[in-house]
């Protein structure tokens, strides 16, 4: 936890993304916000809106399934009694909270971790449970394009193999890619999401997209979806088909 913690200080542009849609949302609606984020981690996000937009919190709550990152966060962020930190599974957080108590969902880097169909859909029955109507879900992800095929030609490849021999019953684009660690390979799971499919689920789950765009790895932005690493999504929760 303390590594993950250590290589996650630098601001990126993702981040400052999110912090300005926070804060315009609060001049918006001309009044703080009651804020989760997912996979919070060590809270680099609530420290940015601590230094640089304070005034845009009511609460927020900052949920993570590490103890260990929590305790990171504890100690390096500010607490009162507007702030939280749980730690739990964000699925099962969700699950508890009442209809329509949440201004703003945030998922950075985390939504694109869950491992099927039946958990992305799961979390998005919750998330559009608990948001308030005509208010939004910030996320980060990566995205599926040219960069993406270059970089991961060969998980992409076992993924289509597993796809195929199992006729359909392991997803596509579901990828173990390796990350050092203390000198030692380790392996972690992503579903990265077509863009078709992210529309889908988007409407599928009532939820309308507001604006999108694509980073890439030299941390511009842009609309150019071949050169995107990751996607960045603001969704809006409605009531009516969008």
């Amino acid at each position: 936890a303390q590594k993950f913690s250590s290589t996650r200080k630098k601001i990126r542009p993702e981040m400052k993304y999110t912090l300005d849609h926070i804060y315009s949302l609060s001049q918006e609606q001309q009044r703080p916000l009651h804020i989760v984020e997912l996979w919070c981690g060590d809270w680099r996000l609530l420290r940015e809106l601590q230094n640089q937009y304070p005034d845009v919190i009511k609460s927020y709550t900052g949920v993570d399934i590490s103890s260990e990152l929590l305790t990171i966060a504890n100690k390096e962020s500010s607490m009162s009694t507007s702030i939280q930190r749980i730690n739990d599974d964000m699925i099962w957080y969700l699950s508890k909270q009442a209809n329509e108590s949440i201004d703003i969902i945030i998922t950075m880097a985390s939504y694109q971790h869950l491992p099927d169909k039946s958990t992305r859909s799961e979390f998005l029955q919750q998330l559009y449970r608990t948001l308030r109507y005509e208010w939004k879900r910030l996320s980060i992800d990566r995205s599926w394009s040219q960069w993406m095929l270059q970089k991961h030609h060969q998980p992409l490849l076992q993924s289509l193999k597993q796809f195929i021999i199992t006729w359909g019953r392991r997803e596509r684009n579901n990828l173990l890619i390796p990350f050092r660690d203390q000198g030692e390979t380790h392996y972690r799971l992503y579903h990265i999401h077509t863009i078709n499919e992210i529309q889908q689920l988007t409407k599928q789950y009532w939820l309308q997209i507001v604006e999108r765009q694509y980073s890439s790895q030299k941390w511009d932005f842009h609309q150019i979806l071949r050169r995107a690493r990751n996607i960045c999504l603001v969704a809006k929760k409605t009531i009516y088909d969008s």
